[in-house]
């Protein structure tokens, strides 16, 4: 009976220790990833400032209509970074989708989300409109066996400025989007904002296969 009581014992105090050394293990990890969190925020705050004084003439639609609601609209942005930043990248080609509450006159601001298409559609609209959230805010309006035309429904519904950028062909050869693509996106997020009535403190992320790892790499580059 002892020698039980004595197993037992040693068993409870063992279990006592596994517990303490996972908890403390835990904390470690979290201390780490605090400071490394830190860090990484020190860094994305120093970068260049954005010049927005001219966003307006440099984020122009191609339609020749303008700005409109619930029409997906082809435009560019002429970038204002420093080209060692950008590496020679000097516009974004992007796809702007704008909700069927949007107005020029718009007295309230709108949600900010960006799609980045995956590695098979780089430098090329019309596969990247072909699929997902894309295809259902319009882009795709084929209608056929396999087609069933753009979810008028869905689009009517949507609430966000949605931004879809255009990664150029070198990105499927890099596999990625990468930290240039990722400043050009900051300054498409702000000219959204001053142009298009966009809320930069509501800016959501979405992608599809290497567009959905861009969106999670760039959420850690630009926490903020």
């Amino acid at each position: 009976m002892s020698f039980y009581l004595s197993m037992r014992k040693k068993v409870l105090v063992l279990k006592y220790v596994i517990i303490v050394c996972a908890v403390l293990s835990s904390l470690l990890l979290l201390s780490r990833w605090v400071r490394s969190i830190s860090r990484f925020s020190l860094h994305t705050t120093t970068a260049s400032p954005i010049a927005d004084a001219s966003l307006s003439s440099r984020l122009r639609p191609e339609d020749e209509h303008g700005w409109q609601a619930m029409k997906r609209i082809t435009a560019s942005l002429k970038l204002d970074r420093s080209t060692t930043i950008l590496g020679g990248l000097n516009a974004v080609a992007v796809e702007i989708w704008l909700p069927k509450e949007w107005s020029e006159n718009s007295v309230k601001n709108f949600p900010i989300l960006i799609f980045l298409h995956g590695r098979g559609e780089s430098g090329d609209f019309k596969l990247m409109n072909s699929q997902s959230l894309p295809r259902l805010l319009g882009g795709d309006v084929r209608s056929d066996s396999l087609h069933h035309g753009p979810n008028k429904t869905f689009a009517a519904l949507w609430p966000f400025i949605t931004l879809m950028p255009q990664c150029p062909q070198y990105c499927a050869r890099q596999n990625g989007w990468k930290t240039r693509e990722f400043e050009a996106l900051l300054e498409l997020i702000h000219a959204a904002a001053d142009v298009l009535h966009g809320d930069k403190h509501r800016v959501y992320l979405a992608g599809q296969s290497m567009g959905g790892a861009g969106a999670w790499e760039f959420a850690a580059y630009s926490p903020s």
